[in-house]
């Protein structure tokens, strides 16, 4: 569809008569669009047309009146301007999580990951099945904010033996340090209004990603995807806000992005969605994943139990002649048992 960026920018405000300012060219001339200073938007709007995509619609609005701020995002700056989930916005989440694709120099790690988010599912699931907050959306923030540590703050990566110090500062605001980890993931979560959320469908997950690191990418920069939800994947490369603030383009987030937390484990099972887009009970509850989806999480141990060995004992056990413990150690049973299905041993078994 072709719209005219001029008149997206007249509509926001009841199509009042704003004009260009200076700072509006960098943004409109990436467009074809080059209206003089001080020109009306209805005669910039009778000039040319241009064919502007869901990100540069939603970046031609929201750049051009940054006072207009009702979101809170604190990862980026710029990251509270006013963005709602859209039709148009939902679509271009799911298109982007549907086409998505691990670097395979990223694989390695981003399996370590989400073995490690799924081993402490129980910690998420405490935390955030008071408040309706899905178990993995915990997980994949815990990674961006503390890199899984339990002894740092959901909110920004602040030792738990204090409050915050860096935004969102002071929290939690109850109760006095040191915090469990719980008491402020629950702050967190609260603070984000994520307690009120209801949308969990795939593209309502990655907007609250995006919400809760702010919107500065899409906003000052849509020409890069925000490497918190695409960081490891093929939708993102170069470009990143440094930790003074400025956009340095050549920068590389060395973070796995959110949403590609998201894509492994919905590529291995471990969490699923419904027609409608909604997340399904848990896989131990109903189904077990798929042999070969769990392969490459589970590594061969006589001692280490973990969630990932759990499920595929549980997958294991569907097949005709194996009846395993389900303990959660991949030992030799279990490995002997993915034998008789796969026709190899589990990888790290000392056989294989």
């Amino acid at each position: 569809m072709r719209l005219k960026a001029a008149v997206i920018l007249a509509t926001y405000r009841g199509g009042s008569p704003l004009r260009f300012r200076q700072s509006d060219s960098a943004a409109f001339s990436r467009w074809g669009l080059h209206p003089a200073p001080g020109t009306s938007l209805r005669e910039a709007s009778a000039v040319q047309d241009t064919p502007l995509t869901g990100r540069q619609k939603g970046f031609a609005v929201h750049s051009r009146f940054p006072e207009q701020r009702t979101l809170t995002g604190h990862g980026v700056p710029g990251g509270d301007v006013a963005i709602s989930l859209t039709s148009e916005l939902s679509k271009e989440y799911q298109q982007l999580f549907d086409t998505c694709e691990i670097r395979p120099q990223r694989q390695a790690t981003v399996e370590k990951l989400v073995g490690l988010i799924v081993q402490n599912k129980e910690r998420y699931r405490t935390a955030g099945q008071p408040l309706a907050v899905p178990w993995f959306f915990i997980g994949a923030i815990h990674n961006m904010e503390s890199s899984l540590r339990f002894d740092r703050h959901l909110h920004n990566g602040d030792p738990l033996t204090a409050r915050t110090v860096h935004v969102p500062k002071g929290r939690p605001v109850a109760g006095q340090p040191p915090f469990t980890w719980e008491e402020s993931a629950t702050d967190a979560l609260k603070l984000e209004n994520l307690d009120k959320v209801r949308n969990w469908t795939i593209p309502g997950i990655l907007f609250q990603f995006e919400k809760y690191n702010g919107f500065g990418y899409r906003t000052k920069h849509p020409e890069v995807l925000t490497p918190y939800l695409w960081s490891f994947s093929k939708h993102y490369s170069t470009g990143k806000f440094t930790a003074d603030g400025k956009f340095d383009p050549e920068a590389t987030s060395l973070q796995c992005g959110a949403a590609v937390i998201l894509r492994r484990m919905s590529e291995a099972g471990i969490i699923s969605f419904d027609v409608e887009g909604k997340p399904q009970p848990d896989f131990e509850d109903t189904a077990a994943p798929s042999i070969s989806a769990l392969e490459p999480l589970v590594t061969f141990s006589q001692t280490e139990k973990s969630e990932m060995a759990k499920m595929l004992q549980r997958s294991l056990n569907t097949f005709p002649g194996i009846f395993l413990k389900v303990d959660g150690v991949p030992g030799t049973r279990t490995s002997d048992a993915f034998q008789k299905v796969t026709g190899h041993f589990l990888k790290g078994d000392p056989r294989a």
